[in-house]
């Protein structure tokens, strides 16, 4: 894992059938960290198919609807919006933590490919939910 700017990051290209690829990016963003859309620029590796799956520990009513949007979600969101992004969540909570309730703090984006089924599913071993999704590139 790599740290870029205030990104801690990593990604893998799975090189597919017929010349097709899909990169796929894992991030975190500490909850006190902030950052700017230079920042998220990081994340872009491709011009072709990429899956983010995001803990930016960000809230925005585009994929969060048991927090209030805060000023990071609002810069993912326009960043998103600049970089034709999809944010895939389909507004279940991805996070349970006893002293704060459900939140969404996880955020699956997409381009140049379609996400479906996409589902948090609880996880016993963590406050951060299972995240599944099926994808076509």
């Amino acid at each position: 894992m790599a740290v870029v700017g205030r990104i801690e990051q990593v990604h893998a290209t799975i090189h597919l059938a017929r010349g097709t690829a899909l990169t796929v990016t894992s991030a975190y963003i500490p909850p006190k960290h902030t950052f700017t859309a230079t920042d998220l620029d990081t994340l872009l590796t491709t011009d072709g198919a990429q899956l983010i799956g995001a803990d930016a520990n960000a809230h925005a009513l585009a994929w969060d609807r048991a927090s209030p949007p805060n000023t990071k979600g609002e810069t993912l969101t326009q960043w998103c919006i600049d970089n034709q992004l999809l944010v895939c969540n389909t507004g279940e909570c991805t996070r349970y933590a006893r002293h704060h309730g459900e939140s969404t703090p996880d955020v699956t984006l997409s381009r140049n490919c379609t996400v479906y089924t996409w589902t948090s599913l609880y996880s016993p071993d963590s406050d951060h939910h299972h995240i599944f999704f099926d994808a076509i590139v």
